[in-house]
């Protein structure tokens, strides 16, 4: 396929070529025999789709393999500059760079190495698989029945619109000021949330009936032929699909909505995983896989309910297949609580604690958004960079939350 088959003109100075003609190695990983059970606490990184994400990488439970298991993945090593592309699965198509300090790891068979040659920048070649041209080709392309899956020989043969070196250089700067910029912005949210967690474990000295401090909504789907993803209606989370740090990401909505949230609840899963945590955004639709916890105090029981995962652990293998929680167990669960003479100081401290996350991460939807947009008119040399910089330089340069 051609770029203008899929309606890309590049500018005249631009050349096109084939993935295969700007990459020197481009291939899926493998397990090692033996599975889970040769993972180690502390050893030779091991990179698994969870962890491949858009633009960026997350450390969240990487695994480790011995140095065995990794002499048996050797022509599966992972080297400075590698581009990570998930080939199956829900998460079919996230793609970042390979951050250096798990240079000399190993990658599963559902992530791809994208080994770029000198002729393209790895962050621009990283951004051209990402952009949305590029998802929805290679999305059409993906076969494997009820699991998508894209192969070697598709990526090899996915055209690629290459600028000189230095106009890549260009747009790989602006473009990587705002991962920068969204990165910082994720980085201060976490040590946040963390210190609500220290703030919250050093007087919690009790522990109350979730009940009895809180009101719980069990999730209800709504009808098939109500959702899109258009925008219309009230968005909607049927399980933990969307969501993120702290906030789910708006993806589907729906006309008909049965049981809501409102901003400022708890999102907890009542299915496998039982327990996974998110905060409400805005108001929102729940659907079967969520159920919403709402209080007087909401950042204190938010707080509880990440301090209570010892608890969820033990409904993760009840039921016939999954894990899950019904609506009597949850609000008999005992969560750990603070002395009420306690409870409104504390709770406007985690206020404010929470008020400062929740603008960082508007402030992070922002930049996110920026960066989407200027995304493929960047890349397809539609918008040129110094038409860019103005508007990227104006939000790098606003600040963040007061």
């Amino acid at each position: 396929m051609k770029l203008k088959d899929i309606g890309i003109t590049p500018p005249l100075n631009w050349q096109e070529k084939l993935v295969a003609e700007v990459t020197v190695k481009v291939g899926s990983g493998a397990t090692p025999r033996g599975g889970k059970s040769v993972y180690v606490e502390k050893g030779v990184p091991f990179v698994r789709s969870q962890n491949v994400h858009d633009h960026s990488f997350k450390e969240d439970n990487l695994a480790f393999i011995d140095e065995d298991a990794s002499t048996q993945l050797r022509s599966v090593e992972l080297l400075e500059k590698d581009i990570l592309l998930n080939i199956t699965g829900d998460s079919i198509l996230r793609c970042c760079l390979l951050p250096d300090k798990f240079i000399g790891g190993r990658v599963n068979q559902h992530v791809s190495i994208v080994r770029p040659s000198e002729a393209v920048l790895p962050i621009f070649l990283q951004k051209w698989l990402t952009s949305p041209v590029m998802k929805s080709m290679m999305l059409a392309q993906a076969s494997g029945g009820t699991r998508k899956a894209i192969t070697k020989r598709q990526i090899l043969q996915l055209p690629v619109a290459l600028p000189p070196i230095a106009e890549q250089r260009r747009i790989a700067g602006l473009l990587g000021a705002l991962d920068d910029k969204i990165e910082s912005v994720s980085k201060i949210s976490v040590i946040l949330q963390d210190l609500g967690d220290t703030v919250f474990g050093s007087f919690a000295c009790r522990e109350i009936k979730l009940s009895e401090v809180a009101e719980i909504t069990m999730g209800a789907s709504p009808p098939g032929t109500s959702y899109n993803d258009d925008g219309d209606g009230m968005t909607f989370y049927q399980g933990i699909r969307d969501f993120g740090f702290r906030y789910p990401q708006k993806r589907v909505y729906t006309t008909s909505p049965k049981k809501k949230a409102i901003s400022g609840d708890a999102l907890l899963s009542v299915r496998a995983p039982v327990g996974t945590l998110n905060s409400a955004f805005e108001d929102c639709c729940i659907g079967r896989g969520l159920a919403a916890v709402r209080s007087k105090y909401p950042s204190l029981i938010y707080y509880s309910l990440r301090a209570s995962q010892p608890i969820w652990d033990s409904f993760q293998s009840e039921g016939t297949i999954f894990g899950s929680i019904n609506r009597s167990h949850l609000s008999s669960i005992q969560v750990p609580w603070v002395e009420e003479t306690a409870l409104d100081s504390l709770e406007y401290r985690l206020g404010l604690i929470d008020n400062n996350i929740k603008n960082l991460q508007a402030e992070k939807r922002t930049l996110e958004g920026l960066r989407d947009t200027l995304l493929p008119e960047l890349m397809s040399g539609r918008m040129r960079v110094e038409e860019a910089k103005g508007l990227v330089m104006e939000v790098l340069d606003g600040g963040g939350p007061e």
